[in-house]
């Protein structure tokens, strides 16, 4: 796997579909070593109460599952947002469903059974599709590309974990991302342990390089990127 879509997805969560028990455990564990948090769902009604709860980034769903099947979990979602990538796994190969899932904004549609190379490949093109600018302030931006933010006309490169805990902010943008979260991502590649001492030298870094204001501290919980 590219270096780049690696680290992209180790800031990212993903909810899983899936009414099979025999495809759960395997996938679910392949899952578990991409992104940084992977949601479970046996059908389309939990997974819908799980989407609304925990706003996954992207959704890996099945089509047949009772209560609310594939095809009307991705209209009920879509009716509010036409953003969040969707990716199909299903055994189906009905002309009908490739169509309806396709005017539906769907990223990919996979037939079972998971393939890792043809799953990757979706991702890679999420990835593409991302913005590849991100606005924080008036006088403040992020580049995905050049690992750089831009505050007041000046251009700073990030280091490595200065990255990964702001692109972390940037898609929890306006909500609390946890001391957990933080940990589980940010320090996923090093041996050390995060420490209260060690997080508040890393944002400190970051809040040098943009609006004060807009990082908050909430007090014994994480923070949160205004915007």
């Amino acid at each position: 796997m590219k270096e780049e879509l690696q680290q992209f997805l180790k800031s990212k969560s993903i909810l899983y579909v899936e009414d099979d028990p025999i495809s759960v455990d395997a996938i679910m564990s392949y899952l578990e070593l991409l992104f940084s948090k992977v949601y479970f769902a046996p059908n389309g009604k939990h997974a819908y109460e799980s989407y609304e709860k925990n706003s996954p980034d992207m959704i890996l769903t099945d089509i047949d599952m009772p209560e609310l099947n594939g095809i009307d979990l991705i209209k009920k979602i879509r009716q509010t947002d036409n953003d969040t990538p969707i990716i199909i796994l299903s055994a189906y190969t009905d002309t009908e469903y490739f169509i309806e899932a396709v005017e539906l904004g769907l990223s990919k549609y996979i037939i079972k059974p998971f393939v890792g190379e043809k799953f990757l490949q979706a991702l890679e093109k999420i990835m593409e599709a991302e913005p590849k600018d991100f606005q924080i302030a008036e006088n403040c931006s992020y580049n995905y590309q050049a690992k750089t933010l831009y505050f007041e006309g000046k251009e700073y490169k990030l280091a490595k974990k200065e990255v990964a805990l702001m692109e972390l902010l940037i898609q929890r943008k306006n909500k609390l991302v946890s001391f957990d979260e933080i940990e589980s991502v940010v320090w996923a590649d090093y041996d050390d342990m995060m420490t209260a001492e060690t997080l508040r030298t890393l944002v400190k870094k970051l809040r040098k390089k943009m609006p004060k204001e807009s990082l908050k501290n909430l007090a014994r919980m994480g923070y949160k990127l205004i915007v």
